[in-house]
């Protein structure tokens, strides 16, 4: 089975794609129509025979969910209604911020305008995900 997990930002849309390695699978940018946004997805679910879609849930250490979350719940159904794939809402607390750590680790620090932190946000949700699975 394999998912795509998206990290939805109003600027840029980090997609990763796995079964059990994710890796990243590009970057949209958020400010593209909603339609464009999903036809682009819609490829990355073909080339990737995806079969469910994870979405990162923001959420506050208080256990809220976070300002995007209407944004991101309205775009996931969206989303849903277009492709007829499932979709799976992750909840994650700073990813971007752990990216950019893991990045700057390696001595690396991104362009931000290209969305390299942002695809590892995301690839950082599918792995999340994929070890709940495993251990459930």
């Amino acid at each position: 089975m394999n998912f795509l997990a998206i990290d939805w930002g109003e600027k840029r849309i980090g997609l990763a794609v796995g079964a059990i390695f994710p890796k990243g699978a590009g970057v949209i940018d958020g400010a593209k129509d909603s339609s464009q946004i999903i036809d682009e997805i819609k490829s990355v679910i073909a080339e990737n025979e995806v079969d469910k879609i994870v979405v990162g849930m923001p959420m506050l250490p208080s256990g809220d969910e976070g300002r995007l979350a209407p944004q991101i719940k309205k775009f996931a159904i969206g989303l849903g209604d277009a492709t007829g794939l499932p979709i799976i809402f992750e909840p994650e607390e700073f990813t971007s911020v752990e990216a950019k750590d893991q990045f700057k680790a390696h001595g690396k620090i991104p362009n931000r305008k290209s969305g390299k932190t942002d695809e590892m946000a995301a690839i950082m949700i599918l792995e999340k995900f994929l070890e709940k699975m495993t251990k459930s």
